[in-house]
């Protein structure tokens, strides 16, 4: 989402360079756009595995349910009962012998003598589960952690996705400006880029949870770079023309706007 700043407030004014030092930086910016089909498609990926886990863990509950409907229903009777395994012990009648077993209370409190119901397995009699322990939901718990793993996933892509399209379109409405950058490592937080504009001021920029990662471009001096972008929409554009690549983009963030007198200037506090 643009933001709808004055031009110049993140970047200096103007539609920024469309080529610097040999690299062409207007075809970069078509790259964010690729970034953001990339995250888009990978999104897709993790809703087909939701999707895939979802209709599995229906189809067992399902077949479950249908192999426990077709069990022999008999009445039996409580013998024991354990709290620290959560489990009872039951008495039941099976054609012509009376068989023990123990099952999940499953919550429910069983005392001595109690009459309960049960269905067992009429090809082996010995594996019975009481009706009160029989749920349609205890057959999805196995699945619950791996949807929500897969869920949180799926929104990581989607904020991915949405977040390289907001950059390309700011980008395109700012350009690409050349930059002095120097990436600060902070304990326990997302490194702070400051930036340095030509005879234009500067602005303190802040890495974002991305797998483009602004860390591998940490270094003790200064380094040329290209930004463009508004306030949460933010790239930095580090170059690789000493390793024969295309510029390695990095998306950032800025709280502040672009300053221009030093005694302005936001204060680093690395913690």
């Amino acid at each position: 989402m643009l933001t709808g700043d004055e031009p110049g407030t993140w970047v200096p004014p103007g539609p920024g360079l469309p080529s610097d030092c040999g690299v062409d930086l207007d075809a970069q910016t078509p790259r964010l756009r690729t970034l953001a089909l990339r995250a888009a498609a990978i999104t897709g990926l993790w809703l087909i595995a939701v999707a895939f886990v979802v209709l599995s863990a229906v189809r067992t509950s399902e077949e479950a349910q249908h192999e426990l409907s077709a069990w022999t229903p008999s009445h039996g009777m409580v013998i024991g009962y354990s709290k620290t395994n959560g489990t009872v012990d039951v008495s039941y009648p099976t054609g012509k012998s009376l068989l023990t077993a123990e099952v999940p209370a499953s919550g429910h409190f069983y005392s001595m003598a109690t009459p309960v119901e049960v269905r067992y397995d009429p090809v082996d009699p010995a594996r019975v589960r009481t009706v009160d322990d029989i749920k349609v939901d205890e057959f999805l718990w196995p699945f619950l952690i791996p949807i929500a793993l897969l869920l949180l996933g799926t929104g990581f892509a989607v904020k991915a996705a949405l977040g390289w399209f907001q950059r390309y379109r700011a980008v395109r409405r700012t350009g690409w400006h050349p930059a002095s950058v120097q990436v600060h490592r902070m304990a326990r937080a997302s490194p702070l880029i400051d930036v340095q504009y030509p005879k234009a001021g500067e602005i303190v920029l802040r890495g974002i949870q991305s797998t483009r990662r602004a860390l591998r471009y940490a270094e003790d001096e200064r380094q040329r770079a290209w930004v463009g972008g508004e306030r949460r929409a933010m790239v930095v554009l580090f170059p690789r023309d000493h390793l024969g690549k295309r510029p390695y983009a990095v998306p950032v963030w800025a709280r502040m706007p672009r300053y221009g007198l030093p005694r302005t200037r936001p204060k680093l506090r690395r913690k």
